[in-house]
């Protein structure tokens, strides 16, 4: 490894230890409340060294949106992209349970705490991507918008051009989808299912994503 290289990776580190430092103060502390000092004092490095990295606070809460979205997106692309169209959507779901469970903070960070997101905009619904099915290459025509909505309405979509029947029309569909697994995440990570004993927990979690599918389709 060259001496620029090394030099590289040192700094990516040091960056991705300023985010992780900021993340666990912007849930523990809150946003408002987190200061540069506390950060650079989190890691034991000085104030300034942050900003060699970063312009302000704001910047960092930007550059942790852009990864954990980043993270989910790749974690419910290639949950979906591994089972036939028919299970896509319940897959997704338990990817997005998955995920979000495995890293509360983020999860935390990215949609339960009150603060000015990166884009509070709704998706612009007259606006269509060009999506295709992985299995069949087919276009699939869908809202524009990034991560779960658009995974999530990509599967219902797939499974409607299959022959199933919905309940709703399809950004309701979607709507219902993604309700209910952040629901589920929400009242998780809060605390409030700590009543029910873990195993037990778990097979509720499954019983209700694999019930995603029974709740959107008449069949």
């Amino acid at each position: 490894m060259s001496i620029a290289d090394r030099k590289e990776r040192e700094r990516q580190e040091m960056r991705q230890g300023i985010l992780q430092a900021a993340a666990h103060l912007f849930v523990t502390e809150g946003f408002p409340k987190t200061t540069i000092r506390a950060i650079a004092s989190e890691i034991e490095y000085s104030p300034g060294t942050i900003y060699t990295y970063f312009k302000d606070k704001q910047e960092i809460l930007n550059a942790l949106f852009h990864q954990f979205f980043d993270e989910l997106n790749i974690a419910l692309r290639t949950a979906g992209e591994a089972v036939e169209s028919t299970n896509r959507l319940t897959a997704i779901g338990r990817a997005y349970i998955d995920f979000a469970l495995q890293n509360p903070e983020h999860y935390e960070l990215m949609f339960l705490m009150n603060h000015e997101r990166l884009d509070k905009k709704l998706p612009d619904l007259s606006t269509e991507v060009d999506c295709r099915d992985a299995d069949t290459g087919k276009k699939i025509e869908s809202a524009q918008d990034s991560g779960s909505f658009q995974y999530m309405q990509e599967a219902i979509q797939l499974a409607i051009q299959s022959g199933r029947q919905p309940r709703y029309d399809l950004h309701t569909s979607t709507l219902l989808a993604w309700s209910l697994v952040h629901g589920i995440v929400a009242l998780h990570i809060r605390g409030f299912l700590e009543m029910y004993p873990p195993d037990y927990l778990q097979t509720m979690i499954h019983h209700a994503v694999d019930g995603i599918s029974s709740s959107i389709f008449l069949d």
